[in-house]
């Protein structure tokens, strides 16, 4: 089996689990290759959706920003395939309490010992410690050094007030699926 028909299958089958949930609605969706307008086109249409359910210009301006930053670092990070294409998926679904994001992409063993030690890093930090980072690796960007590495992360944490959920799943040719979950709570239901 190749990999990309693994990857269909894994997303189908979060794509069903999410769907058979009766208090979670699949927003947003895509398995395969993600490209500069395609992303986004998806950010614009989340937005919309979100300020359909009553969500604050602040709250979508978020949204937009995980799901930015979420399918960048897929864009810039992940594996590609034989074919040099970068293939991942992504699941968006609202429940009462919040928003959750799903990302997907493939990623050499070593690539995935390296972020699930900076993940797990970032998830132990304040939002304080978080916002020192980001400044940091901003300012490493602006000097032309190695910024940019992590910062979407680091945004993710900070936007969300969550921790990044994250998981392997192994391929037949060897790389992994890293699966991360994001979850941002409904900032609409704390006024009601």
């Amino acid at each position: 089996m190749t990999t990309n028909i693994e990857i269909r299958e894994i997303f189908q089958d979060h794509h069903d689990a999410v769907s058979k949930n009766k208090s979670e609605k699949v927003l947003i969706s895509h398995c395969g290759v993600f490209s500069t307008e395609f992303i986004r086109g998806l950010a614009d249409s989340l937005s919309k959706i979100a300020t359909s359910y009553g969500e604050s210009h602040q709250f979508c301006t978020k949204l937009f920003s995980i799901l930015l930053e979420g399918l960048k670092n897929l864009k810039l990070y992940a594996e590609p395939d034989k074919f040099n294409n970068k293939v991942g998926f992504l699941i968006v679904s609202r429940t009462p309490e919040g928003y959750n994001f799903q990302i997907a992409n493939l990623v050499t063993e070593d690539g995935y010992v390296n972020i699930e030690k900076y993940l797990n890093k970032i998830n132990d930090f304040t939002q304080e410690e978080l916002y020192e980072v980001y400044n940091e690796i901003l300012t490493n960007e602006l000097l032309g050094s190695d910024g940019k590495k992590g910062r979407g992360f680091v945004n993710a944490r900070i936007k969300t007030e969550n921790k990044i959920d994250f998981e392997k799943q192994c391929m037949s040719d060897g790389r992994v699926l890293l699966k991360c979950y994001l979850r941002m709570k409904n900032r609409v239901e704390e006024s009601h």
